[in-house]
């Protein structure tokens, strides 16, 4: 799981090539049940690429205008044409860092981090 560039960087363990390198340099080939990406940039594509069928879910917010939603729509579209397993959720109403503890500072609620 990972946010942000990290939500990125999760996208690329589906990525077999990754695994690939990961294989060189440990001698083991390890896969991950389940990746979350949580409002990553979707900008990386070759068109050559293949995706392993890992589920991949990718949750971004509707106002994001730092990595948008749309990207990452189309990023699924084309990962799961692909081979890939991807989906995606759009929270409604929410902007980057939807999720971050300032959020709450700024809106009243509680800290609870």
């Amino acid at each position: 799981m990972g946010e942000s560039m990290s939500g990125a960087s999760a996208i690329n363990v589906v990525r077999p090539y990754i695994g690939q390198i990961v294989k060189q340099q440990t001698g083991k080939l390890s896969d991950f049940d389940a990746v979350v990406a949580i409002y990553p940039s979707c900008i990386e594509k070759n068109t050559i690429e293949r995706f392993k069928k890992s589920p991949l879910l990718i949750i971004h917010g509707e106002k994001d205008h730092i990595a948008l939603a749309s990207e990452c729509e189309r990023q699924v579209t084309w990962m799961n044409a692909r081979g890939g397993g991807a989906e995606i959720t759009i929270i409604p109403d929410e902007y980057h860092d939807f999720d971050a503890p300032w959020r709450l500072r700024r809106s009243g609620a509680d800290n609870t981090s």
